[in-house]
């Protein structure tokens, strides 16, 4: 509780300096992304580009192959998938509504009639023992804020934003080469644009 509380009033400090900060000045981890037309937003994800990776955007669950050079609807969905989970060899994939499971790595999916319970996890912490942590100002159930990625490397005594970008983030995932993945979609906070655009956006930490 202490440790997010400090984190809270970091992120309001933030806020006040980054609304004076020139967009000049480069981001302090270097990003790279991915865009899918027609994907609404990614809500989940799984695996690594390195390898293979699935995505669950608004719409379909993706397989990435290649290092993301290859990219093939696997399933369509009636509603996101908010979560992949992996126990032994079976993958499954949870949303609100329905669930599905795989035993082959995503290639195929089968519905599943035992529900699981969807849940977001917003902090992470890497082989290095440094933290990353997803953090908007939510009031009566509006976020109030773009989302902010903040990084720390001492147990959560000090915190920096990492993610220059105006998106509201509704994924994060961390691979196991603490490579950093996050979901979001195209439109950006307070640029006028319509809501509810239909480009979903992968976006990752350079290697």
């Amino acid at each position: 509780m202490k440790r997010l509380t400090k984190l809270y009033a970091l992120l309001i400090l933030l806020l006040v300096l980054q609304s004076c900060k020139s967009d000049d000045v480069p981001p302090q981890v270097q990003w790279e992304k991915m865009e899918f037309e027609d994907q609404g937003s990614i809500y989940s994800i799984h695996g690594s580009l390195g390898e293979s990776m699935l995505l669950g955007t608004s719409r379909a669950i993706l397989k990435l192959t290649d290092n993301g050079r290859s990219i093939r609807e696997v399933l369509p969905v009636d509603i996101q998938i908010s979560e992949f989970m992996q126990y032994g060899d079976t993958l499954y994939a949870i949303s609100v509504w329905k669930n599905y499971y795989s035993l082959d790595e995503g290639e195929t999916w089968q519905e599943k009639n035992r529900g699981f319970t969807p849940s977001y996890t917003n902090e992470f912490k890497d082989s290095r023992n440094v933290f990353y942590n997803h953090v908007s100002i939510v009031t009566q159930g509006h976020i109030r804020t773009p989302s902010m990625i903040m990084k720390s490397h001492d147990s959560g005594a000090n915190w920096e934003n990492i993610f220059p970008y105006k998106h509201i983030v509704n994924s994060m995932h961390l691979d196991n080469k603490d490579r950093l993945y996050l979901g979001a979609n195209a439109e950006e906070w307070g640029s006028g644009a319509i809501p509810g655009s239909r480009k979903a956006i992968l976006y990752y930490t350079k290697k």
